[in-house]
This record gives C-alpha cells, structure tokens and sequence, in this order.
C-alpha cells in the first residue's frame, strides 16, 4: 500500500469513527427522552364544539440536546379517536432539562359526534364531574432528526382524566421521569 492511500484511510478513520460515534449519541439520546401529561384544561365547552388541551412534561435525559421537529399524535376519549393532532413546529430540548408541549384539541359537537354513544358518554362524564370514567389515551410519534435522518420517537399514553387531575394537585406525581 502506498504511502498516499495509508494517509487517506487514517484521514477518513479519523473522520468516520467520530462521525458515527456522534450519530450513535445523537440516536440514543431520542430514545431516551421521557415524557408525560402534566395538565389538562377545558377551553371551550358549548353546543357547537368542545376544546382541550393537553400539556406534555418532555424530558431529555441526555447530556446533548435534542431537537424535535413536530409530532403526530392520535387522541382518544373512551377508544373513539377525536383528532389527530400534527404539528411541524421545532422544539429544542436542553440537556438533562425539561420542556412542555401544549396538544390542542377540538372536538366538533354535531349529530355524527353526538350519535357515537361513547362520545355522548364522556359528555355526560364531563358535566357531571366523574373524571375517573373519561380514559385518555394519547399514541403517535416526536419527530426527531438526526443528519438529515428522520427518527421518530414512540408516544403512547393513557390516563384517567382523575389521574391526569391528580398529577396537576400533586406535581411531584409528574416526575416519572
């Protein structure tokens, strides 16, 4: 081997060992962000349609950061899905530091909606208070890239709407992560 070539494939050694240690980093690092529901609120409830929102504690345990650029999650009431919520807007997460992510939702009332009996259910269950019966459910995927490479990262959440209420009496209940 040349003398020519020895320095080339030190030269691209050098170059592609860090390279890949780095992209390992930086996958890891989307694997392991943690995330939760720390809050709900009701914004509008009237005859025409009903508004929530949902607020995600993300953590990033990691110490790089970590951009999220949108997500694409599925909300369910009860198992009958009442939006799907896609956001492409970026998101830094620091290192070892946590962030929070507003999912709004607006759930039309007409006579689709109001002949699905489980949704006229959870209806009832929100004016009468009995938040122990609505059971949230949040599954979809973070965006995450990575050298122009797209990694989602998994979502799959479900709570009580009394869960959910009790975490937001009791933030030490938000640190399961």
């Amino acid at each position: 081997m040349t003398r020519g070539w020895q320095i080339f494939l030190i030269a691209a050694t050098a170059i592609i060992i860090p390279g890949g240690i780095w992209a390992g980093m930086g996958i890891a690092a989307l694997t392991k962000i943690c995330y939760n529901v720390i809050k709900y609120e009701i914004t509008k409830f009237n005859f025409t349609n009903m508004e929530l929102s949902f607020t995600l504690k993300v953590k990033n345990p990691s110490n790089i950061k970590v951009i999220i650029e949108g997500y694409n999650i599925n909300i369910e009431l009860n198992g009958v899905n009442v939006g799907q919520i896609v956001s492409k807007s970026k998101k830094t997460l620091k290192s070892e530091q946590h962030s929070t992510i507003v999912i709004p939702v607006n759930i039309k009332i007409d006579k689709k909606t109001l002949g699905n009996s489980k949704i006229r259910e959870v209806f009832d269950y929100f004016i009468t208070k009995q938040y122990e019966k609505i059971f949230v459910s949040l599954s979809g995927h973070f965006n995450g890239r990575l050298l122009k490479i797209p990694i989602p990262v998994k979502i799959d959440l479900k709570y009580t709407l009394a869960e959910i209420i009790n975490i937001m009496d009791s933030p030490d209940e938000s640190e399961k992560c």
